[in-house]
């Protein structure tokens, strides 16, 4: 947005240094693109709403808590990210889903977290689709558990993945919450 009242232009990256961004107790629809949240007391960026939450080019690093953390668990939307996403060097974890309906990840990093790279709850038989993202790094310090930790009783498709040089596992997934599927493809998990 470029400031001006009734304008809907983006015209570059809106940085909040030291400021944290939550929309908490939604029930709509939320969208964020060209956000960079930076150095907070809290978690960087909590979205809960009820709907569809759309990310597309996000970043949210060096946070005392959470990079991001996304829960729309209470109804029936779906999580999308898309674009050139990074969320590391945080405090717990880099990113952090509850969700009833289909989550779609895509261009994430995810490295240097306290916690878990991405932790996700996907429920209701709904599928996970993580794609072209890096969660850990043999070259990085990699994240203090597992690269990705998912629990869901749906599917869970992982594809060009690389997931290695975290403290713990470089993917974790647990159908505990009942059946579900997992497919892995051109994917390193270490």
């Amino acid at each position: 947005w470029d400031g001006n009242s009734g304008s809907t232009t983006i015209t570059g990256k809106s940085t909040f240094n030291g400021d944290y961004l939550h929309i908490t107790n939604w029930s709509a629809k939320v969208t964020l693109n060209n956000i960079a949240v930076q150095e907070t007391a809290d978690a960087g960026i909590v979205v809960t709403t009820t709907e569809d939450i759309a990310l597309k080019d996000v970043s949210s690093n060096k946070n005392d808590e959470e990079g991001l953390y996304l829960d729309n668990a209470a109804g029936t939307g779906n999580i999308t990210i898309s674009g050139t996403n990074e969320f590391s060097d945080n405090g717990n974890n880099g990113v952090e889903i509850y969700s009833a309906g289909d989550a779609t990840l895509s261009g994430i990093t995810a490295n240097g977290n306290d916690d878990d790279g991405i932790d996700a709850e996907i429920y209701d038989s709904k599928t996970l689709t993580i794609t072209n993202s890096t969660l850990g790094s043999s070259l990085a310090t990699g994240n203090g558990d597992d690269g990705l930790d998912v629990e869901t009783d749906g599917t869970v498709i992982l594809d060009n993945i690389t997931a290695v040089g975290n403290d713990d596992n470089g993917a974790y997934v647990d159908a505990g919450f009942g059946e579900g599927s997992l497919t892995v493809s051109n994917s390193t998990l270490s």
